[in-house]
């Protein structure tokens, strides 16, 4: 952060900066004491919403479809999996006799299930799941903010699993995704460690999240942590698309920013080579820093912190080949 935010860099842009951060094995490793004393989040760049007449091409200026079905799409969420010691096949869901792909992550990776069972059975690999809403995938951290009907799931899809379970699948590739909660502002009364110890919420995800990447490297061939995906956090894009008459009306700005929990898994990537990071939101929003709520005929979010399942699918090759060229399956047959 001292580094991004340094002033002569400042002429060059965010690009070069975000590229400095999320790639430079040094300062990978620099940034995660700078994050942990302190309990502040890194000042975030002004998110702007731009009018649809300045967005490129007509996207923006595209009237919203009629006859969108509001309730299929705020519901089309993807799917939760797991399983438990002893019963480590039933995390499977696609046999091939390619590489083993496990997924571990929360409701944000829900909604990229359908297109892993997808890209698995086309290129014929074995998928596993270990997805659950609302869960960090990190073994030592709640969510109290979690619902209930999961809290006893999460529990026991991560406490133990990593050492139970984890070794009986023995992916070649377990890929991480998920809502960070590293912000004390939104998160700090809500996620907290499980073994009781009172820490500031950023040390707590960082030491989780080591502690949880040696359990999960320790099996895995490939790690592969995919970045914070960017979304409305702010509005829930399909309340407004109903009362919209052009797509432009809902364009959504976002911030570009790495979260503090990019910095952590940057800095790990740059200790271990076996763990690579990827970022998919250019993939997800060609306008960043501002993202309308259609792509073509695809509704992009079916809330304010959720891709709508149908989306990511679309998305599925391209999603594919970002996984490839950050290496997930290099030296993998």
């Amino acid at each position: 952060m001292p580094i991004r935010k340094a002033p002569w860099l400042n002429r060059f842009g965010w690009r070069t900066a975000l590229v400095g951060v999320t790639t430079s094995a040094v300062l990978a490793v620099w940034v995660v004491p700078a994050i942990l004393r302190t309990e502040a989040k890194p000042q975030l760049s002004d998110a702007y919403a731009a009018p649809a007449g300045s967005l490129d091409g007509d996207a923006g200026r595209q009237p919203v479809p009629t006859g969108l079905d509001w309730e299929q799409l705020a519901t089309d969420n993807g799917d939760w999996h797991t399983c438990a010691a002893g019963h480590a096949d039933d995390c499977i869901v696609v046999r091939g006799t390619g590489p083993h792909v496990l997924l571990i992550g929360d409701s944000q990776a829900m909604s990229f299930v359908p297109m892993f069972e997808e890209q698995a059975a086309a290129h014929d690999l074995t998928l596993s799941l270990n997805v659950i809403a609302g869960c960090p995938w990190q073994e030592g951290l709640a969510n109290d903010k979690q619902a209930d009907d999961t809290a006893q799931t999460c529990e026991a899809g991560r406490v133990g699993w990593y050492d139970t379970v984890l070794p009986e699948l023995d992916p070649d590739v377990v890929v991480l995704l998920e809502r960070p909660r590293d912000d004390a502002a939104v998160w700090g009364g809500a996620v907290r460690r499980r073994d009781g110890r009172q820490q500031p919420l950023a040390t707590a995800v960082y030491q989780t999240t080591r502690d949880s990447l040696a359990k999960i490297t320790k099996v895995a061939g490939t790690t592969l942590i995919v970045q914070r995906l960017v979304m409305p956090e702010t509005f829930d894009p399909l309340d407004c698309l109903a009362s919209a008459s052009t797509v432009g009306e809902c364009a959504v700005g976002v911030s570009i920013d790495p979260s503090n929990s990019d910095g952590f898994a940057a800095a790990a990537a740059a200790k271990n080579a076996s763990i690579r990071t990827v970022n998919l939101n250019d993939i997800f929003c060609t306008g960043l820093p501002v993202c309308l709520p259609m792509d073509g005929d695809q509704v992009v979010w079916r809330d304010d912190h959720h891709y709508t399942a149908a989306y990511v699918s679309a998305k599925g090759d391209a999603v594919w080949g970002a996984l490839q060229e950050a290496g997930a399956f290099s030296g993998l047959s």
